[in-house]
C-alpha cells in the first residue's frame, strides 16, 4: 500500500517537472515581458521627473526654501526697522547738548518703540491711539489684531523713513498703520464677504459689501494702473461680491502681490485716513452711478439719505456741496473719460436723474 503511494507521487511529480519544462517560455515571455514594460515606465517616468526638477531649479533645491526665504526676509525688515528705532533713540539720548527738536524727536521716538513692543505684548498704550485715530476717520474700530497685522505690514512697505534714512515720526508710523488696517478690512472681505468689519463699513457709507469691494478695485486701479483691458467692462459686469479670484482675475496679482508701497503712500508719505475716506468714497460714489439705482419717482426721504450719504437731512449748506459734489462723481461725461463702457451710458443717465430727485427731496424737506 505505501509502495502503491510512493510510485503515484512519483508518477505526479514527474508530470508537473514535463508540464514546467514545456510551457516555461510561454510564461517567461509572458511575466518577463510585462515585468521589462513595467521597469521602462518606471524608469521613464523617473527620468521625466529628473529632467523637468532640473529644468525648474527644484532638483538641488528644498520646496519650501522660496517662501521660507521670503518670510525671513519680512522678519529681518521688521527687525531692522525695530533696531534703527531703538539704536536713533540711544544714539541722540547720550547726546550732551540737545536741541527743541532734538528733545521733540526722542518723544516721537519713544512713542514709536512702544507701538512697536506691542508686536511683543500684544496690547500697548500707543496702539490704543492709533486704533482711537482710525475710528475718527472711518467711524468703527476693528480687531486689535488687524492693527498688530497692519504693523507689521507697515514695518516691511510702509513709507515710514525720512531722507536721511531715519525713522520720521510717530505720526507717519501710526498713519502708515491706519491705511494698511483699512485694507486690511477689504483684504479679510475677499475671502469672507461675512466679515463683520467689511459689513460695518457698508453700514457706515449707505451701501453693500459688493459696491464697496468694486470700488476698492477701482481703487487700486487708480493709484497702481496695474489692470487688464478688460478690467473696466468686467468689473461693471460682474454680480454679487468679488474675491481673491477676481482680483487675480483683474490684476494678475494675489493679495500679497499687491504694490502696496505705492498703495499706501502718497508724495512718499503714508496716506492719511481722511484722505482714504475722501478717494475711496469717490470710486464709491462712481460705482453707485453705474449701479442699478431706483427710479427716480419711486424716492422716498429713506432712499433719498441713502443715495446721498446722510443719516439724517443736513443743514442747507453741507446739502447742496453734497449734490454738486455727487453731481460730478456721477456724470456721465466723467464716466466715458475713465473708460466706463459706453453700454452703461444709458442705466448712467438715469442714477444722474435718481441723484437730483434725491436732492430735491431732501431740500423741499428743510423748506
Amino acid at each position: 500500500m505505501n509502495l502503491e503511494l510512493v510510485i503515484k507521487a512519483l508518477t505526479i511529480m514527474a508530470a508537473l517537472y514535463i508540464f514546467a519544462k514545456a510551457f516555461a517560455p510561454f510564461f517567461n515571455d509572458l511575466f518577463g515581458a510585462n515585468k521589462s514594460k513595467a521597469s521602462d515606465d518606471l524608469d521613464s517616468m523617473i527620468k521625466r521627473k529628473e529632467d523637468l526638477l532640473r529644468v525648474t531649479g527644484a532638483a538641488t533645491s528644498n520646496p519650501h526654501s522660496k517662501s521660507d526665504s521670503v518670510n525671513t526676509s519680512k522678519r529681518s525688515q521688521r527687525k531692522d526697522y525695530s533696531e534703527l528705532v531703538k539704536s536713533t533713540f540711544t544714539d541722540l539720548s547720550s547726546k550732551t547738548s540737545k536741541s527743541e527738536s532734538d528733545r521733540n524727536y526722542l518723544l516721537e521716538l519713544k512713542k514709536m518703540m512702544g507701538l512697536l513692543d506691542s508686536l511683543q505684548w500684544g496690547h500697548s498704550e500707543e496702539l490704543t491711539i492709533v486704533r482711537r485715530k482710525f475710528e475718527k476717520s472711518f467711524d468703527f474700530s476693528p480687531d486689535e489684531n488687524i492693527f498688530l497685522k497692519s504693523l507689521r505690514m507697515a514695518l516691511i512697505h510702509g513709507k515710514i523713513t525720512n531722507d536721511r534714512n531715519l525713522p520720521s515720526s510717530f505720526e507717519d508710523l501710526s498713519d502708515c498703520v491706519v491705511c494698511f488696517s483699512f485694507h486690511e478690512v477689504f483684504k479679510m472681505s475677499m475671502t469672507n464677504t461675512e466679515a463683520p468689519e467689511i459689513k460695518t463699513l457698508a453700514k457706515r457709507w449707505h451701501t453693500d459689501v459688493a459696491s464697496l469691494q468694486k470700488a476698492w478695485f477701482l481703487w487700486i486701479q487708480d493709484k497702481a494702473k496695474i489692470a487688464t483691458p478688460e478690467f473696466m467692462q468686467e468689473l461693471i459686469m460682474h454680480e454679487g461680491p468679488l474675491s481673491a479670484r477676481e482680483l487675480m482675475s483683474f490684476f494678475g496679482l494675489g493679495l500679497d502681490g499687491l504694490p502696496w508701497s505705492s498703495l499706501s503712500s502718497k508724495l512718499d508719505k503714508p496716506i492719511k485716513g481722511q484722505d482714504l475716506v475722501d478717494s475711496m468714497k469717490e470710486e464709491l460714489f462712481t460705482i453707485h452711478a453705474v449701479n442699478i439705482l431706483p427710479d427716480a419717482d419711486t424716492l422716498n426721504s429713506k432712499m433719498a439719505l441713502d443715495l446721498m450719504g446722510f443719516e439724517a437731512v443736513p443743514a442747507p449748506g453741507i446739502l447742496s456741496r453734497r449734490y454738486k459734489k455727487l453731481a460730478r462723481l456721477m456724470h456721465p461725461d466723467r464716466l466715458v473719460s475713465k473708460g466706463f463702457p459706453h453700454s452703461v451710458m444709458e442705466r448712467a443717465n438715469s442714477n444722474f436723474r435718481t441723484i437730483k430727485a434725491a436732492y430735491d427731496l431732501l431740500k423741499k424737506e428743510l423748506e
